[in-house]
C-alpha cells in the first residue's frame, strides 16, 4: 500500500512539473517582445551594474609624468659617467730560465713548454722571446704541431719570433723546440729568459645612456666633462641620440663641452645617448641633458564626487585615498591643494599614500601639485576604499 501511494504521489508531481513548464513556454510565446527581451537581459543588466559601481570607486586616474617646479620649466636630466677605451693590455708568461737543446748521432734533448692564450679573439699579436746564449745548428719551433720556425741563429743575441695567430689556440698551446742532428759532431742550443708575450687589444669603444622625456620641448642643451689618460693620442669623439648623429669631431684631452641638441630628435619617453671614440681612453663625467619644456609648472586636475558617493562619505561608510607611483631614489617634496586644502609631500619612497576624505566636497573637486624640485609621477589614483 505504501509504494503504491509513494508512485502515485511522484506520477502527480510530475504532471505538475509538466504542466508548469508548457504553461511558461506559452507565456514566452505570446508576451509582446519588449517585455520577453526585458526578461531575458534581467541578469546582463544586474552584471553591468556591478561594473559601473565598480568603476566609481576610482575617482580620478591619470599619469602626469614629470612635474616641473621651475617657472621657466628647465629640467636637468643627470647621467651616469662613462668610461671609453682601446687600448693594449700585454700579458708575459716566463715559460723557462735556462733550457739546453741538442741532437747527435746517439741521442738527443728537446723540450716542450705550455702558454696559455685567455682571449683568443682580443689578441692582437702574439710573441716568443728567447736569447740564445750559445748556439750550432738549425732552432726548430713547433706550434701546436706545426713547424713556424727552423733556422740558425747566431749566438749572444735576443730573438723575438711572432706567433702566427691562425695556429693559435684558446686556452693551452704548446711549443716544442728541437735542432736538427748534426754531422760529425752534436748539433746544441743553450736558451735563456724563454717568455711569451700576448698583446690584447682590450675595447669598450661605445657606451649609451638613457633619459626619459616628456615632450613637448622648446629647448635641449647636452654638457658633460672630457678626461683623457694621456694628451698625445688624437681622439674623435662622436654623438649620437637615438642613433641620430649629432657631433663628431677631435675632443681635446681635458675639457668641458656643450651642445645644443634639436628638439626634433628627442621623442617622448625614452631617449638613447651614445658615446663613441676611435682611438685612446676617455672618461666622460659630468653628463647632463638640460631641456625646457612647454609645459606649464605644476600639476592640475579635477575629479568628481556624485551624490550617491557623497552620501556614503556622510555616513562614514567609505574613505577617499590619494595614490602616488614615484620616479627615481631622490626625495620628492611638494604641496598637494585638494579644494584649497594643503597636503605636504616629503618622501624618498616610489610610493605616497594619504587620506584626503575631509578635503572633499560633493561635485567637481579640484587638485594642484606645486614641487619644490622636478621629479616624475608615473601614475596618479584618487579611490574610494570602502
Amino acid at each position: 500500500m505504501n509504494r503504491k501511494g509513494q508512485a502515485k504521489g511522484a506520477g502527480g508531481a510530475a504532471i505538475f512539473v509538466l504542466l508548469l513548464a508548457v504553461f511558461i513556454l506559452l507565456y514566452m510565446i505570446f508576451i509582446s517582445p519588449a517585455e520577453r527581451e526585458k526578461l531575458l537581459n534581467q541578469d546582463g543588466e544586474e552584471g553591468n551594474k556591478t561594473t559601473t559601481k565598480s568603476e566609481k570607486r576610482v575617482l580620478l586616474e591619470a599619469s602626469p609624468g614629470e612635474i616641473i617646479a621651475n617657472l621657466d620649466g628647465s629640467i636637468k636630466h643627470e647621467m651616469l659617467p662613462v668610461l671609453l677605451f682601446l687600448k693594449n693590455e700585454p700579458d708575459v708568461q716566463s715559460l723557462a730560465t735556462n733550457l739546453k737543446i741538442e741532437k747527435g748521432l746517439i741521442g738527443s734533448r728537446d723540450h716542450t713548454l705550455t702558454f696559455i692564450v685567455e682571449d683568443l679573439s682580443n689578441l692582437k699579436e702574439s710573441s716568443l722571446f728567447l736569447y740564445v746564449q750559445d748556439s750550432k745548428g738549425d732552432l726548430r719551433i713547433e706550434l701546436n704541431g706545426n713547424i713556424i720556425f727552423d733556422q740558425e741563429i747566431n749566438p749572444q743575441k735576443l730573438e723575438r719570433i711572432i706567433l702566427p695567430k691562425d695556429k693559435l689556440l684558446e686556452g693551452d698551446n704548446q711549443l716544442k723546440l728541437s735542432v736538427n742532428r748534426g754531422i760529425l759532431s752534436a748539433n746544441k742550443y743553450e736558451l735563456q729568459n724563454i717568455e711569451i708575450r700576448n698583446n690584447y687589444e682590450v675595447q669598450n669603444r661605445e657606451e649609451q645612456r638613457t633619459v626619459n622625456l616628456d615632450l613637448p620641448l622648446r629647448e635641449a642643451e647636452l654638457s658633460y666633462n672630457l678626461f683623457c689618460k694621456t694628451d698625445t693620442v688624437i681622439t674623435t669623439l662622436t654623438i649620437y641620440i637615438n642613433n641620430k648623429e649629432q657631433f663628431k669631431g677631435i675632443v681635446p684631452c681635458t675639457s668641458v663641452q656643450t651642445m645644443e641638441v634639436d628638439p626634433e630628435v628627442l621623442v617622448n619617453g625614452a631617449n638613447e645617448i651614445a658615446f663613441e671614440i676611435d682611438r685612446g681612453e676617455y672618461q666622460i663625467s659630468n653628463i647632463v641633458l638640460n631641456t625646457k619644456s612647454e609645459r606649464p609648472r605644476g600639476w592640475s586636475s579635477t575629479f568628481l564626487v556624485s551624490s550617491k558617493v557623497w552620501d556614503d562619505i556622510q555616513a562614514e561608510d567609505v574613505e577617499v585615498t590619494l595614490n602616488l607611483e614615484l620616479s627615481g631614489k631622490k626625495r620628492k617634496i611638494a604641496d598637494i591643494e585638494i579644494n584649497g586644502e594643503q597636503i605636504k609631500m616629503d618622501t624618498e619612497r616610489s610610493t605616497f599614500e594619504t587620506f584626503i576624505t575631509s578635503l572633499v566636497k560633493k561635485g567637481t573637486n579640484d587638485i594642484e601639485i606645486d614641487p619644490f624640485e622636478n621629479f616624475r609621477i608615473d601614475d596618479l589614483e584618487i579611490k574610494i576604499q570602502e
